[in-house]
């Protein structure tokens, strides 16, 4: 986040990049969000994969020239995937005591890709197939691929498209230099007007899974190692969010007790609520695709709501169009006669 030396000061949320190569921290000019979740998918077929991804807020109050100053920066500290599969679902987290956390999850994201093409492939070998695959991110434009955006930029992965601003990216598309797997970054709400995952997950999703509670906003820089081992539940009053001035309700808190009362510690509950949230993820983002494959719209080839739109008006139009039929032409405009005057 900017801070501008104005009256009255302003503040403005952007992106910036900033790598400290001693310990891998990003710099990222903005404050902490909470919760930001991903989905890739492939369309038209069985496979899919999502991913969950948390962070934290380090305060740093560092000068950027002479009339701004960065106040925070963000540190991923954990990340889980869900791959869904013709055989089944299965998933793979990594969290902050993994070194390199997001490079392994690239890494591990790109061997499943691999189970996602095989998955894919045409019967017919004959045809030309082209491996782009789609991966959506709930609100990501301003959060999630900014964090990711320097692990995008290794010696195995080249950044071939770029859509959107300095401040909010549209679009990021990646190539694997050895082979011709493509991944395209994307932002849910090109699809969808809802601003919170779990209004997501109510109108789209089947009723399967249900949003889970974390404390987000108690865990910080100067105490996740300590708190993140610990055995004991969450007091109620860790999961009050400061920044919307919300408080989490009584029986919102008691389904938290049941569910974190079967695992261990806290770093154990974290990973069942991060794969969990990309089992939900699934679960809306194959509502969607289904509804709009009634209308012979592929929603993920379409980058605008209004695109969407304009397609399912025209595949409507022609919802009784036989392509075989045989249509006889007839018009039946009258026809004008040019009077001498004219």
């Amino acid at each position: 986040m900017y801070t501008y030396e104005t009256d009255p000061p302003h503040y403005e949320l952007t992106q910036n990049y900033l790598v400290n190569d001693s310990n891998k921290q990003f710099n990222i000019l903005f404050i902490n969000d909470g919760i930001n979740a991903h989905i890739m998918y492939i369309s038209d077929v069985e496979a899919l994969t999502g991913f969950q991804y948390c962070n934290i807020q380090k305060k740093v109050n560092e000068k950027f020239g002479d009339n701004s100053q960065i106040t925070a920066t963000l540190i991923p500290y954990a990340i889980a995937s869900a791959v869904k599969l013709t055989n089944g679902i299965h998933s793979f987290y990594y969290d902050i005591r993994t070194e390199n956390l997001l490079d392994k999850w690239l890494e591990q994201l790109f061997e499943e890709a691999k189970l996602v093409k095989k998955d894919n492939k045409y019967n017919d070998e004959t045809i030309p197939q082209y491996y782009e695959v789609p991966i959506i991110g709930f609100n990501s434009a301003k959060f999630d691929i900014s964090v990711l955006f320097k692990n995008l930029k290794s010696k195995d992965w080249v950044i071939s498209k770029y859509l959107g601003s300095s401040t909010i990216v549209k679009q990021i598309v990646i190539k694997h230099k050895c082979s011709s797997i493509q991944f395209r970054f994307i932002d849910f709400k090109i699809y969808s007007m809802l601003n919170k995952l779990k209004d997501a997950v109510r109108d789209f999703g089947n009723g399967q899974y249900k949003k889970g509670s974390f404390s987000h906003e108690f865990v910080n820089i100067n105490n996740y190692m300590e708190e993140m081992n610990k055995s004991e539940l969450f007091p109620i009053e860790a999961f009050d969010n400061q920044l919307r001035n919300k408080k989490l309700s009584e029986a919102k808190y008691q389904a938290y007790l049941i569910e974190a009362a079967m695992f261990a510690n806290r770093c154990d509950y974290l990973k069942h609520y991060d794969i969990l949230d990309t089992r939900i993820l699934i679960e809306f983002i194959d509502y969607l695709i289904d509804l709009m494959f009634k209308c012979k719209v592929d929603m993920l080839a379409n980058i605008s709501m209004s695109l969407r739109s304009n397609a399912i008006k025209y595949s409507k139009a022609y919802n009784d169009f036989d392509i075989n039929g045989d249509y006889n032409s007839e018009c039946t405009d009258k026809s004008n006669e040019i009077t001498i005057c004219y």
